[in-house]
């Protein structure tokens, strides 16, 4: 990491390998949307220049990004949220956007949006727990081995009888 800015040094970087990729990202990334300071922005240029194989990398990160923001974006219409919201009603017994809410057989403006922050916490909280199980420890272990043990010395038979 630079010294003043904490962005990865790119005279350091190493082109190649996954060991290094992210901070690769990170380092193309705010390039591309003009977040790097001048001389982390000068430097990552030059190394652009005299390393073939770090510009092949910044070259496919590039493309990679072009292609996202050149794929089609579609909203959903007014019918495709009903369907949702009737999906999401049937499915929780009229628990989610049910007649028994605020505003009588009508799903009211209050609850509608009541609703969508209950339902995009409970998303969270699943991305949330599906990353920690995807990309957690191996071992499913929650300690560390920094963690004090708790040794019990066990207890002999003759001091039960």
């Amino acid at each position: 990491m630079t010294e003043s800015t904490n962005w990865p040094d790119p005279e350091q970087l190493p082109a190649t390998g996954q060991q290094d990729r992210a901070a690769r990202r990170q380092l193309f990334s705010a390039y591309v949307d003009g977040e790097l300071p001048g001389d982390v922005s000068d430097a990552l240029e030059q190394r652009l220049e005299a390393d073939p194989a770090f510009e092949e990398a910044y070259r496919s990160y590039e493309a990679m990004i072009t292609s996202l923001r050149d794929l089609p974006s579609q909203g959903a219409d007014e019918a495709f949220l009903s369907d949702v919201q009737d999906s999401l009603r049937r499915r929780s017994g009229g628990q989610f956007f049910g007649a028994g809410s605020i505003g009588g057989s009508e799903i009211s403006s209050f609850t509608s949006q009541t609703r969508v922050h209950e339902l995009a916490a409970a998303a969270m909280l699943a991305v949330m727990l599906g990353a920690y199980l995807s990309f957690g420890p191996s071992t499913g272990d929650l300690t560390t081995s920094d963690s004090p043990r708790l040794d019990v010395p066990p207890q002999s038979a003759e001091r039960h009888q």
